[in-house]
This record gives structure tokens, C-alpha cells and sequence, in this order.
């Protein structure tokens, strides 16, 4: 009999996981945390929850995310426009090494079984400092490797230094030019750039703009997030909206630019100083977490900050990796013909 249990909570059961979140020496991030679960339950109206692994009455790791239904089938996923939902690390103060590869093991193992006979289909996108998920690799799963660059807050100099010399002339342009940069909530320039970018880069939301207005206002309102803008000859040009973790980690989250040509490199300046208010602002964060470093055009850009690359491992259940691979060959045939 294994020593571990699984037990599934929502609500007000999320108090007993939340209580179990906060340390020093936990991976976890906000993404797994009841506040930022029901914000995005109100707004998606997927339900969300939170499969815990206990050891006896002590919560020692789990996942958390969304239950939803597609084609009619049970799924397990984060929600729209979440980073992670994946494998939640917890309470490994004092543990040797050999200690620590046996708990993962055998904890991802028990959930890995119990989420296959409770799921049609899983995806957990796991926060990068997470390595090791061979107990879901031993149980079957999938793992597909993305990629994020982290850009680490220690020092404004090696940042400044760190950029490529591109971004550098484009950050001279934006103080020579007079380019204001705005810290506010202001949500309409930046939805209104966003709707710009995506049809620009042919991709869409999971939200319509009224229930991404809401899910950004709860967001702001509890201080998980900031808004940025640069404005140039008294229009917005470029926006970007910061989600604040715990542990001081930063997610560059929604983004938007204006192309013209007076305004080429607003993004560039923009992103510097986001980057230079938060060096500057004393409130202790580490680094930024620049999501889509696995999308080429995306990657080239922000490669241009001086981060480093990181592994960010995506478990996938089988029948999802079926569901994917007909999906894409689907595509394939309809391309060919």
C-alpha cells in the first residue's frame, strides 16, 4: 500500500492546500494558488481544483488547475491564458537527495495513475524550476520540451550590458525621441493593442475582450499584476501587462504594439523599462519569466535581453499525444490537398 494519498479539493477546501503553498523552500508559484484558480474560474467558468498528494495528514506536492469538457470528454488543463498548472513541489525541507528522488517518484507515480483513470486528457505545463517528472515519465505519459528565457534582476549594469547592442540604439531612440512610459491600470490601450497584434499575427484568445477586461481587473485589483505603456506624440504604442508571482518571479503576460514607422522600437524600449522599474523599485524580485522563447520569430526578439534559456517540460497524457498527432496529420492531408 502506498504511503501517499490523492485527495481532490475545490472551494472552500482550498484553504487547507493555500495554507500549505507559502515557504521559502517550495517550488510553487501563483498558479497553483486558490486566489488565482477562482479569479480565472469567474472569468472562464471552467471549474477549477486541486489534486493533492498527502502523506498522512501533511501535503506534500499535487497539481492544480482546470476540469473542463471538449468533444465530450473530461479534461484536465490550465486555464486560458495561465503560464503553468503543473507539478507543485512542496515540504522538502530536510530531505537528502536520495529522500527527494524516491518522494518524487513514487508522488507522481500515485497521481499519474490517478489522473488517467479520472481524465480523458491532461496537459500540465510545468513552471521551469521543476526538473524532475520522471514519475509521470515512468507511468507513461509524454513529456515535450518548451522553452522560456529567464532574465535574472541583480544588477541594472549586467542587464544593460546583457542587451543586445539593437535594443541598446532602440532604447536611445525612445529617450531622445521623448517616449513616456506610463505604470497605471489602464486596461483599454492595451486590449486595443492587443486585438491589433493578434489579427496582425494571425492568433486569437481564449477570451472575448469583455472577460478579459474582467479577468485583468481582479488581477489589478489584488496587486497580481501592473500595467505598462509607452506613449509616443500622445498615443499609446506599445503595452504590456506584468503578472506578479510570489518569491519575486515576474511573467511577462499580455502584449501589444502599434507598427509604424516613427514608432519602430517602442516594444524594445518599453520592455528595458520594465525591466529597469522593477531593478529599481525595491521590492525584491529576482527575476522576469519571458514566455514563447519555443516560438522562432517571438525567441529572436527576446533572446535580444540577455536571459537565459530555459526548459519548460509539458506532460502530456497518451490520449492527448493521440489527439495531437491525428490533429496534425489532419492538417498535414488538408495542406497536401
Amino acid at each position: 500500500m502506498s504511503e501517499y494519498e490523492i485527495v481532490t479539493w475545490t472551494g472552500a477546501e482550498l484553504d487547507t492546500w493555500e495554507k500549505f503553498l507559502h515557504g521559502p523552500t517550495n517550488l510553487t508559484d501563483i498558479f497553483g494558488s486558490r486566489e488565482w484558480g477562482m479569479t480565472l474560474e469567474e472569468a472562464s467558468g471552467a471549474r477549477f481544483r486541486v489534486h493533492a498528494v498527502l502523506e498522512k495528514d501533511r501535503v506534500v506536492g499535487g497539481i492544480a488547475g482546470h476540469q473542463r469538457r471538449f468533444w465530450g470528454l473530461k479534461v484536465f488543463m490550465p486555464a486560458p491564458l495561465a503560464p503553468y498548472n503543473g507539478w507543485q513541489q512542496i515540504g522538502m525541507e530536510g530531505f537528502n537527495a536520495s529522500k527527494q528522488e524516491r518522494f518524487i517518484g513514487a508522488a507522481q507515480k500515485l497521481l499519474a495513475g490517478f489522473l488517467r483513470h479520472e481524465y480523458h486528457l491532461v496537459s500540465l505545463l510545468n513552471n521551469p524550476a521543476i526538473i524532475d517528472l520522471r514519475g509521470f515519465l515512468w507511468s507513461g505519459f509524454w513529456l515535450e520540451e518548451h522553452y522560456t528565457h529567464k532574465v535574472d534582476l541583480s544588477s541594472r549594469d549586467a542587464l544593460w550590458q546583457g542587451l543586445n547592442a539593437d535594443v541598446r540604439t532602440k532604447v536611445r531612440k525612445g529617450e531622445r525621441l521623448g517616449w513616456e512610459i506610463r505604470v497605471n491600470d489602464n486596461l483599454e490601450p492595451l486590449l486595443t493593442l492587443l486585438e491589433e497584434t493578434s489579427q496582425r499575427q494571425r492568433f486569437s484568445f481564449a477570451y472575448d475582450r469583455a472577460t478579459l477586461r474582467t479577468l485583468c481587473r481582479k488581477l489589478l485589483d489584488r496587486g497580481a499584476a501592473r500595467i505598462f505603456a509607452v506613449q509616443a506624440q500622445g498615443e499609446v504604442v506599445a503595452a504590456v501587462a506584468v503578472l506578479q508571482d510570489r518569491y519575486g518571479v515576474l511573467h511577462e503576460w499580455l502584449a501589444g504594439t502599434h507598427i509604424g514607422e516613427d514608432t519602430a522600437g517602442a516594444f524594445q524600449y518599453l520592455f528595458w523599462r520594465i525591466l529597469d522599474f522593477y531593478l529599481e523599485s525595491g521590492e525584491g524580485w529576482r527575476h522576469l519569466d519571458m514566455d514563447g522563447a519555443g516560438i522562432q520569430g517571438i525567441s529572436y526578439m527576446k533572446s535580444h535581453f540577455g536571459g537565459r534559456l530555459l526548459p519548460v517540460t509539458h506532460v502530456i497524457s497518451p490520449g492527448l499525444v493521440m489527439l495531437q498527432v491525428a490533429r496534425r496529420a489532419i492538417r498535414q492531408r488538408l495542406r497536401g490537398g
